[in-house]
């Protein structure tokens, strides 16, 4: 046993452990320029083997504290330069433990206290009209990692696994083909009030945007923008006057409301304010995720390819979302159990509220180019009793 402490509180054994850290926080430096934070967190920083590497260091430096007898008057600077490396540990480990990070917006002039979390969560619920289900797990995902996610749940006598079968960043849904797969078909529609728009729609569903609802053969809103398949072609109807124009030509055709129309791939649609575009349609096919990358325009968020199993039957979702921003659930009914599973961070509300004062920006002479920021912001502690507040001087922030 003595031999083991000399061996593992040696000067030798400290050096080592430190060489190996400082390797590793240089390790993750490199995997975060050129593959993100994201990536360098599960990595490295998230990783139970760096945990375990800061745990041997700490134990090492406490054990060699009383093993060379530093509580003495005459090594008084070896004891402070030991006991500062633990009291960083320490609190670093309390940060980790029990603190979390976020983004809080406020406008100017106005207060918050709802934070967006940094780190992101997979939220599964799940509900059979009696009884419900709710898990919540924090989770990291890159495109440079495995990304496994596997959780298991029981509704009544019913047993569900929930599991991660691809992360795709920057997403969009598209189909392909597929033997055993039904009717699936891709739109594009773009509205003067939201972004562009890529979705898909199988028989029986529907998407809104704007103020257009698209419905695949389905006649129970005859408001719908309804689409329905005829000896392998598509058909729309619809209650408004819609335009068609092809790729390459200006002149517009005006279809007739409340009739059917041929429904081409080759012709860009609108009506009011939303213009759109029926991508691909397959008879037999499937969905899909595919990247989007940054240059083609559009900001994508990203998304998960989601597998529910239970007992023989299974079902897959996709879930979109991101860091910083709550995620649009994926929906399936399985068993009789209607089951949701989302993507995204989450919203904390803090003990105290911000006050945006002001916000200053300075700009570099002669240029649009900012140079530097400042805010000066208020901390109120609404939990204190009326009587009792007082608000502060503010705070500058830079």
């Amino acid at each position: 046993m003595k031999k083991l402490a000399s061996t593992f509180f040696s000067m030798t054994s400290t050096g080592v452990l430190l060489v190996v850290f400082a390797f590793s926080i240089a390790y993750a430096t490199f995997i975060e320029n050129d593959y993100g934070t994201a990536t360098a967190r599960i990595l490295v920083y998230n990783a139970v083997w760096f945990e375990i590497l800061l745990l041997l260091l700490a134990i090492n430096l406490t054990g060699s504290v009383f093993y060379y007898k530093l509580i003495n008057r005459k090594k008084w600077a070896i004891l402070l330069f030991h006991s500062a490396f633990l009291v960083i540990l320490a609190g670093a480990a309390v940060t980790r433990l029990n603190g979390f990070e976020g983004s809080l917006h406020i406008r100017e002039g106005s207060e918050n206290n709802r934070m967006m979390t940094e780190a992101t969560y997979v939220t599964i619920t799940a509900e059979d009209g009696v009884e419900s289900e709710s898990i919540t797990k924090e989770v990291r995902f890159s495109p440079y990692t495995r990304n496994p996610f596997r959780e298991g749940f029981k509704l009544g006598s019913r047993e569900f696994t929930v599991e991660n079968l691809k992360f795709v960043p920057s997403a969009t849904e598209t189909v392909v083909e597929d033997p055993d797969g039904g009717q699936v078909l891709a739109m594009l529609a773009v509205d003067r009030t939201s972004p562009r728009t890529d979705f898909l729609l199988r028989p029986g569903e529907s998407k809104e945007i704007g103020a257009v609802r698209f419905s695949f053969s389905s006649s129970s809103d005859s408001t719908a923008f309804t689409i329905r398949e005829e000896g392998g072609r598509l058909f729309f109807q619809y209650r408004d006057t819609v335009f068609a124009t092809g790729m390459e030509q200006g002149e517009m055709a005006r279809l007739e409301p409340g009739v059917f129309h041929l429904f081409s791939e080759k012709l860009i649609y609108q009506t009011g304010e939303t213009g759109f575009v029926l991508k691909k349609y397959l008879p037999k096919g499937k969905p899909e995720l595919i990247y989007v990358p940054s240059h083609a325009g559009t900001m994508s968020d990203d998304a998960l390819h989601i597998r529910v199993t239970s007992g023989d039957d299974s079902g897959e979702i996709f879930a979109f979302g991101n860091k910083g921003k709550s995620g649009v659930p994926g929906r399936l009914t399985l068993k009789g159990v209607n089951i949701a599973v989302s993507y995204g961070s989450e919203v904390h509300e803090l003990p105290f509220s911000l006050r945006l004062n002001d916000f200053q920006i300075e700009r570099y002479p002669g240029s649009n180019s900012p140079s530097s920021f400042a805010s000066e912001v208020t901390l109120v502690i609404s939990s204190l009793p009326l009587a009792t507040q007082q608000d502060p001087s503010p705070m500058r922030i830079s």
